[in-house]
């Protein structure tokens, strides 16, 4: 299918870019500006709770006043156009 949407016949092996080779393309080459607004992605596992529990481990749980913050510093920032949470 794929040979078929490229115009390439069945017996030619598809042309194919190294990964090495294609992470050296510069964006300015593509015709991109290099993107300077961003999208923030906060991603979190783990039960919640309002405070930092003495007991539990670091990383292990989502503390509502850090994530509460994390959410602001990057809604006060110009650097990110939006945020997935």
């Amino acid at each position: 299918m794929l040979k078929e949407r490229l115009g390439v016949q069945k017996q030619k092996k598809l042309p194919m870019v190294d990964y090495r080779k294609y992470s050296k393309v510069r964006k300015w080459t593509l015709g991109l500006s290099g993107g300077k607004d961003k999208i923030a992605i906060i991603r979190a596992s783990g039960s919640s709770s309002c405070v930092r529990d003495s007991f539990s481990l670091p990383g292990s749980s989502i503390v509502g006043e850090q994530f509460i913050e994390k959410i602001h510093t990057i809604r006060e920032s110009k650097r990110y156009k939006a945020a997935i949470i």
